[in-house]
């Protein structure tokens, strides 16, 4: 094989090769010195930056202050800069925290603004002073005692597949019945909000017989019944009663033979 390849004519970038081959060892260069920024520099970066890349100051703010406490120090300032990619020394960074928060350790979102707002930031007044609060939080708005009884429906349903499965499941104790502590228990499980007036006309919807809990019987019964229209003191519901008497009065009289008279 030696002999074949030596029959080919050396090339001249071969022979150039064989002759600078013990010659290329590499070469680990020197570690490239970063410029440190002076404070001025650094800040008016960071203020060029933080328009870049967040949507306003506020949104920096919170994704510097790490802990969710409204409350920014030196190391989450440093943690900005490096973020950001600003090179400042040690001393610069000491100089630009003084100058943030005015010698306290810890500074609020109003106190980085106006900084930044006095190095001729172009952001808006109205974005940096906010009255915003980040916790707040509005609370679920209660349902209606029809409205839980259908999402009830739906929900026990569509997780156990048949209501008395449901009640199963809600009877841990095995006697047979629920209670308005398990009913109610039952409801902050399916994530259904109702207030105490709506609830007690949930568990009379349920208890029809008044004997204070629900049996198997009546869960599955009343789940699957929607609420009477009216109020249960009403006129309708008089003349609803008043058909049913007369109805079974009708049926009385024509099993005993009698008749009625017009």
């Amino acid at each position: 094989l030696s002999g074949f390849l030596g029959s080919f004519p050396e090339t001249k970038e071969y022979r150039l090769y064989r002759e600078n081959e013990n010659n290329m060892d590499p070469k680990v260069l020197p570690p490239a010195t970063v410029q440190g920024m002076s404070c001025e520099e650094g800040l008016k970066l960071l203020n060029l930056k933080i328009q870049n890349s967040y949507r306003n100051l506020r949104g920096a703010f919170h994704a510097t202050d790490r802990d969710c406490d409204g409350l920014v120090n030196r190391t989450d300032l440093v943690a900005l800069l490096t973020k950001l990619l600003i090179p400042m020394k040690r001393e610069d960074i000491n100089e630009l925290w003084s100058r943030i928060s005015d010698g306290k350790k810890r500074i609020k979102c109003a106190a980085v603004c106006v900084v930044l707002r006095g190095e001729g930031g172009c952001l808006p007044t109205q974005v940096l002073v906010s009255a915003h609060k980040a916790n707040d939080v509005i609370g679920p708005i209660n349902m209606s005692g029809e409205a839980v009884l259908k999402t009830f429906r739906l929900k026990a349903l569509d997780h156990y597949f048949s209501l008395s499965k449901c009640f199963v499941s809600l009877d841990k104790d095995g006697k047979g019945k629920l209670s308005k502590k398990k009913l109610r228990q039952a409801l902050d499980e399916f994530c259904i909000p109702i207030s105490k007036e709506e609830f007690q006309r949930l568990w009379l919807h349920f208890d029809d017989d008044r004997s204070g809990y629900i049996d198997h019987e009546q869960f599955v019964r009343r789940a699957a019944e929607d609420f009477n229209p009216g109020d249960n003191k009403g006129v309708s519901t008089t003349i609803v009663k008043s058909s049913q008497e007369t109805a079974e009065d009708f049926s009385t009289d024509q099993s005993a033979g009698g008749k009625i008279s017009c």
